[in-house]
């Protein structure tokens, strides 16, 4: 655990780092608790999911994704 806070120590030192950061300890709980796994694209619209995309790491698909905002919201796409 004294190793994890002293690299962040030097991480904030370093690179000026004004938000505070916490350290999980080594057994990870944070981790296991709060972790975005698997990861997942969703487009929510007025309570309601849209659209689902693949799960991560394999069918995580950005492209796909901004292909079904295009075909969504044609006029905003025609602007980008």
């Amino acid at each position: 655990m004294r190793r994890k806070i002293l690299l962040v120590r030097d991480f904030v030192k370093r690179f000026h780092y004004g938000i505070p950061l916490l350290v999980d300890p080594i057994e990870n709980e944070a981790n296991r608790l709060y972790a975005g796994w698997p990861e997942r694209l969703y487009v929510v619209e007025e309570g309601v999911i849209r659209y689902k995309g693949g799960q991560g790491p394999f069918k995580f698909d950005p492209e796909e994704l901004a292909g079904w905002l295009a075909k969504r919201f044609p006029d905003a796409a025609e602007r980008l």
